[in-house]
């Protein structure tokens, strides 16, 4: 390792680590669905490369231990990172902006919520936006099933809820909960692209099944500061919990740091988890208030996908070309 100097290149970074690994360190391209399910069968959930390389995190310590595995994981998130920001850019140019959908991974497939967000991200990617979401389970998984049936009738997408909510938790069901949605895949094309920022910091959260582009990280902080650092015409927020309010807060914070151009539209979904007075929503408000350039303008309260398009829509006069670097 002593041939690591701060003039290499992560190329040249990843050669000298070696291979051998689950994963290359050296990548510099997304990930699909079909590479991170590689290895998986029905009787053998765990077995994807995904659950293996979620099961290699927990085994290797978090932060790992073995500075060779935590040089290799930061340099294959640097490649990852890099690879998201320039598919983002590439999307930008082509006119389709960035819109976060976000919310609790707990929420299960048979609860309104997942109907509501799963509505919002097909009218989203309808209306035009890219729809970026956490890429894992509750919120997550919806966001990118919206906007997998983009274009299609609202009675398929709400046939293939149906479909899925036969199986509404990931835990203890953990076959029968993936194979429900590659059963979907299996029969429909995917109606628009979606991406899906994830990480397998949780060894129980596999990837979201209907996301097209995939960029997966060791490192979850990096993997939330990028989901929100990209998401340049808004984030759009279910409730959820320790995790959506951590995400919520350091989108305020991104967007009071932010030049006014660069602000982004925070959307809150559904009145009756967020518009009591104390809520992140009125938290969030007042702080963007008081901001030294006041961003509150930007934060609304909506209970259907069509006013959430209409609340990140009107802000698209702030809208910017994405950088790719």
């Amino acid at each position: 390792m002593d041939s690591i100097t701060s003039s290499m290149t992560r190329e040249e970074v990843a050669a000298v680590l070696g291979g051998g690994r689950l994963y290359l360190a050296g990548r510099d391209s997304l990930y699909t669905v079909e590479e991170l399910m590689a290895g998986y069968r029905s009787d053998a959930p765990m077995q994807s490369l995904d659950a293996r390389l979620a099961a290699h995190v927990k085994a290797s310590g978090i932060p790992p231990e073995a500075v060779e595995e935590a040089i290799a994981q930061v340099v294959h998130d640097q490649g990852m990172d890099r690879a998201m920001r320039a598919y983002v850019a590439a999307s930008v140019t082509n006119g389709r902006h960035v819109a976060g959908v976000m919310g609790g991974s707990s929420t299960p497939r048979d609860a309104p919520a997942y109907r509501l967000a799963a509505e919002t991200a097909k009218a989203l990617s309808e209306a035009g936006f890219l729809v970026a979401t956490g890429g894992g389970l509750g919120i997550m998984e919806a966001g990118n099933l919206g906007a997998y049936f983009a274009g299609r009738l609202h009675e398929e997408l709400h046939a293939a809820i149906d479909d899925l909510k036969r199986c509404p938790v990931y835990r203890g069901h953990e076959a029968q909960y993936i194979d429900t949605a590659r059963s979907i895949i299996a029969r429909l094309p995917a109606g628009a692209p979606s991406l899906a920022v994830a990480t397998w910091r949780y060894d129980e959260e596999p990837i979201s099944q209907f996301a097209t582009h995939i960029a997966k990280l060791f490192q979850n902080s990096v993997r939330e500061d990028g989901l929100l650092s990209i998401a340049d015409a808004g984030v759009v927020y279910f409730e959820g919990g320790f995790g959506t309010l951590r995400e919520i807060f350091q989108d305020l914070a991104q967007n009071d740091s932010a030049a006014p151009a660069r602000q982004m539209a925070m959307v809150f979904v559904d009145t009756p988890a967020y518009g009591q007075p104390g809520s992140p929503f009125h938290l969030a408000r007042s702080r963007a208030s008081r901001a030294a350039a006041p961003f509150d303008d930007l934060i609304t309260l909506a209970d259907s996908a069509d006013a959430v398009v209409a609340a990140i829509t009107a802000r698209g006069g702030r809208l910017h070309a994405y950088p790719a670097g």
